[in-house]
């Protein structure tokens, strides 16, 4: 695992928020192809915690 928390800036369940939020899974994704460190390894997650 290269980050966790939140999927993006956003913390809005609206479709139309969607568009202009910064989708943080994908920054990290490109970031580790790319070689480099993950900038935002770590976010404050939001919405319901997921039990196992």
């Amino acid at each position: 695992m290269v980050c966790e928390g939140a999927i993006d800036d956003r913390h809005s369940a609206h479709p139309a928020d969607v568009p202009a939020a910064r989708n943080h899974i994908r920054m990290a994704v490109s970031e580790v192809l790319a070689g480099k460190a993950v900038l935002l390894a770590a976010r404050t997650p939001c919405g319901c915690s997921i039990k196992y």
